[in-house]
């Protein structure tokens, strides 16, 4: 009785949620994504003026900074991975996502690329809802049903098609945010691979995948790069855009392969 009260409940809370997926699905736009490889020094400094300008993102301690887990979902023949791996187009990444170790906030993602730019959309977890992914206990645990809509019944049909979790990508994120152009700047530090059992294992260690001193610059906007920011990034010498999937380049850490191949 206890399990069907549970189950109960997740369908219903589930069914509450549907109409907010759709809106936020409707909502979410594809925006222009740049990165680039950058040593800590030039980063510095980069980062010296966007404090000038730019509003540190809410979610972030006194340095702006959080810790981010993103448990990442792929084919039983690394679809994901393989299109990552060529620059694909119009493809999809599936992944679960976790900030500070914390389980208050469960992100369900899919990240989708199209035409060189990118779209985001999320929707919210219980831990109870991850443990029943975790544990492959969705179809009897009534997680979802083909009823539901929106992202979480398109991530319900991959794991019934057989995705399964692949790797933990683990990184700090420095964030700011820039009103005009809805612009957001975030530098990724300490990337590391971690196996697909470790989201909320701080007790596992990780492999680094980047040379020390090196760290990843990402600018996210709309339409139309403001021009405050763009002055930034003039300032730079040789400040090229670059393709950058932490997922795959986790994938071959975990495999052995390239590590620290970007240096």
């Amino acid at each position: 009785m206890e399990k069907k009260t549970m189950v109960t409940k997740k369908v219903a809370k589930t069914e509450e949620n549907k109409s907010k997926e759709t809106r936020i699905a409707d909502a979410v736009q594809f925006r222009t994504e740049m990165k680039f490889l950058l040593p800590e020094m030039q980063l510095q400094r980069i980062e010296s003026k966007v404090r000038l300008i730019c509003f540190k993102d809410p979610h972030t301690d006194e340095n702006a900074r959080y810790e981010i887990r993103s448990l990442y979902f792929d084919s039983p023949d690394d679809i994901c991975y393989r299109e990552c791996k060529s620059g694909a187009d119009n493809r999809k990444k599936y992944r679960i996502r976790i900030y500070n170790g914390s389980d208050e906030r469960i992100n369900l993602e899919c990240k989708m690329g199209l035409h060189g730019k990118k779209r985001k959309e999320t929707v919210l977890l219980t831990k109870e809802e991850y443990d029943v992914i975790r544990e492959n206990r969705f179809p009897e645990d009534g997680f979802l049903d083909e009823e539901i809509l929106g992202l979480r019944g398109e991530f319900t049909e991959r794991l019934q098609s057989g995705y399964l979790p692949k790797v933990v990508v683990g990184y700090q994120r420095t964030a700011y945010v820039y009103p005009a152009g809805n612009v957001r700047i975030t530098v990724d530090r300490d990337i590391t691979a971690l196996p697909p059992n470790a989201l909320f294992d701080k007790s596992i260690g990780g492999i680094p995948v980047l040379f020390p001193g090196k760290a990843v610059l990402e600018i996210k906007y709309d339409d139309v790069l403001p021009g405050a920011i763009r002055n930034i990034m003039a300032a730079e010498d040789n400040l090229r855009p670059i393709s950058f999937s932490k997922y795959a380049l986790c994938r071959d850490a975990l495999k052995g392969e390239t590590v620290g191949w970007f240096e």
